[in-house]
């Protein structure tokens, strides 16, 4: 196999032990349904040792998809988004008044950001705050 075949097959595997983790989140019964959609997003974020190695395989293949010339953003993130945003309508959570659209492509922008900046500067950027930032804003859907 060549390299974009290894990169390929690797960031296939990133991306089922991210759904993986997502779907822990979403079964743990111990958790309210904010909570779930919080965690959820926290775990497609690099925050440890694994996703940041995870996180850099992504951004390998996803660069190298650019490069040939192919459509390189995956639907991931927005589709994390946008079902975290069903199930707390389905909760009956979510502000009836939210633009939803806008709403997505602002945790879409944030999430990418955050990311991003984790992996270039780790020290910089700490967990607590990428934690604060993504629960300030997912409470910002809910119901007053």
């Amino acid at each position: 196999p060549n390299h974009h075949d290894l990169l390929k097959a690797v960031s296939v595997e990133v991306d089922s032990k991210v759904r993986g983790r997502i779907k822990a989140v979403y079964n743990d019964g111990s958790l309210s349904p904010l909570d779930k959609v919080i965690q959820a997003m926290l775990k497609a974020m690099p925050l440890d040792e694994e996703r940041y190695a995870d996180m850099e395989v992504w951004l390998a293949f996803q660069y190298e998809l650019h490069e040939v010339g192919k459509d390189s953003m995956g639907n991931e993130i927005f589709t994390l988004i946008k079902a975290s945003m069903s199930f707390l309508e389905e909760h009956d959570l979510l502000d009836t008044s939210l633009n939803q659209y806008v709403a997505i492509m602002k945790m879409h922008a944030l999430l990418d950001g955050l990311a991003l900046h984790k992996l270039l500067n780790p020290e910089q950027m700490i967990n607590e705050d990428i934690e604060h930032l993504i629960e300030s804003e997912v409470k910002s859907w809910l119901r007053r």
